[in-house]
């Protein structure tokens, strides 16, 4: 190359990449943030959280599903309802989700629950709902509903506790302590509510900073009285002449009985926090949609 062409290569404008550089920036940053979106874990449901009007599904929809079954808690999770499960004390001290008084016929076991270790509850079937699963809270007979797998309390926990707010019976302080041992070992004890009739019970939950629902008699007690004790919550009976007594208190009001969605619809206007139902769908319809 001449002196000539060397001089005029020097006087060329040098090309500058920083808009393709700039843009590949840009474009990376993008990418990022639609992964991130993509892996990043929703918010855990807690009681502080919750909707009114909120829906409890007593043993998870046991009219509708295998009462208190892993399908029943499934569903609930995927239909927004919050399940409602009844818990029973095994022979190993494992917490199971099972009626206390119906759990034997209702997984066709050999022995009582408390004579019945995890082995063999997590071995066995439960029998299938009265009704089936139908949106539209319509009964089917039983014979086309399925059986359902038995699930333990820590494993509902571990599996679903993200996603929901469970509401646990409680019967008694001897199950109270493995119940709190699965809560507090999950880290979740704000998305749980107990329930429980026993007032010993509802301390014990108080005193962890855990939700407490009172699901006894509401006539054997006051609200004042459960305010005084730290119990939030209380299960009243939609037809109960003591209703407006509740509604007109700070205790949040869970109805029950309610036999539809609009009668559960006035009883919402009326200030009632929630219901409780063993076919959910019945008083609330979902919202989600199926294939």
């Amino acid at each position: 190359m001449s002196d000539a062409e060397q001089s005029d290569a020097a006087q060329q404008p040098r090309r500058f990449y920083a808009p393709l550089i700039a843009g590949a920036i840009v474009l990376a940053a993008v990418i990022a943030l639609v992964i991130a979106n993509a892996v990043r874990q929703p918010e855990a449901l807690t009681v502080d959280a919750l909707q009114s009007p909120a829906v409890g599904a007593l043993g998870a929809g046991e009219d509708i599903y295998p009462a208190n079954s892993a399908e029943a808690i499934e569903e609930n999770v995927k239909f927004g309802y919050l399940p409602a499960v009844a818990t029973a004390l095994l022979s190993d001290g494992t917490v199971a989700l099972a009626d206390p008084e119906t759990g034997q016929e209702d997984l066709g076991l050999e022995k009582p629950l408390e004579q019945t270790d995890a082995a063999a509850f997590t071995a066995a079937r439960i029998a299938p709902a009265p009704l089936s699963a139908d949106p539209e809270g319509e009964a089917e007979e039983a014979e086309t509903t399925r059986d359902g797998t038995p699930i333990t309390w820590e494993q509902a926990l571990m599996e679903y506790g993200d996603a929901t707010v469970f509401m646990p019976e409680v019967a008694s302080a001897q199950v109270m302590g493995p119940v709190l041992e699965a809560i507090e070992a999950g880290g979740r004890p704000e998305g749980v509510i107990i329930r429980s009739s026993d007032l010993e019970v509802l301390r014990i939950a108080v005193d962890r900073d855990i939700t407490a629902l009172y699901s006894g008699d509401a006539t054997a007690v006051t609200p004042d009285a459960l305010l005084d004790a730290g119990v939030a919550m209380a299960a009243v009976p939609a037809d109960s002449d003591e209703l407006d007594t509740w509604l007109g208190s700070e205790v949040e009001v869970w109805a029950t009985g309610a036999e539809s969605a609009g009668a559960f619809a006035d009883l919402a206007e009326r200030g009632v926090f929630g219901a409780l139902s063993a076919n959910p769908f019945a008083i609330q319809p979902s919202n989600v949609k199926t294939d």
